[in-house]
């Protein structure tokens, strides 16, 4: 081998050592280490003790921050159609976060975005209820406003009125 073919071998891998290290395999969503939440707990549901949508959901963990964003993702296991909805925030704190779940029926995931990431915190199973099937449930009294209801199986009911 001469001069010229080391020189040729040395610079080409030099390139394809440098094309390596420059392509960015990171993804923009993906948090870094350290900017997760962590130890994230979540209300177990499944098809036969169901989150309904419009339900107020409560996740706690640790790191929230005031810019905190909850959207819910029918999950790629039921197949749905239909793309992610942003949930309506009710309150945030360091230590938990509580929204309104959005109408979505079946498997979704609940991603957190915060900070310009993303973040998967866990996966739930809605279901869409119809209001007359709560009617039982349900006394308001007078007034227009916009409704947000929390019902459970316990036959429990939370109001929340907004104007």
């Amino acid at each position: 081998m001469n001069n010229k073919s080391k020189f040729n071998i040395i610079a080409g891998l030099a390139m394809i050592f440098l094309f390596v290290t420059s392509c960015d395999t990171e993804k923009e969503d993906v948090p870094e280490k350290g900017d997760e939440i962590q130890k994230v707990e979540i209300p177990s549901s499944d098809a036969t003790n169901p989150i309904v949508a419009g339900q107020m959901i409560v996740i706690h963990g640790e790191d929230f921050t005031e810019n905190s964003e909850i959207w819910i993702q029918p999950s790629t296991v039921t197949k749905a159609e239909g793309k992610e909805m942003k949930a309506e925030i009710i309150s945030v704190s360091e230590n938990g976060i509580s929204f309104i779940t959005p109408k979505v029926s079946g498997q979704c995931d609940i991603l957190l975005r915060q900070g310009g990431k993303s973040q998967t915190l866990g996966s739930v199973y809605m279901e869409e209820k119809d209001l007359e099937s709560l009617s039982e449930y349900m006394y308001i009294i007078g007034g227009q406003k916009k409704i947000h209801y929390h019902y459970t199986n316990t036959t429990s009911l939370i109001i929340l009125f907004r104007k």
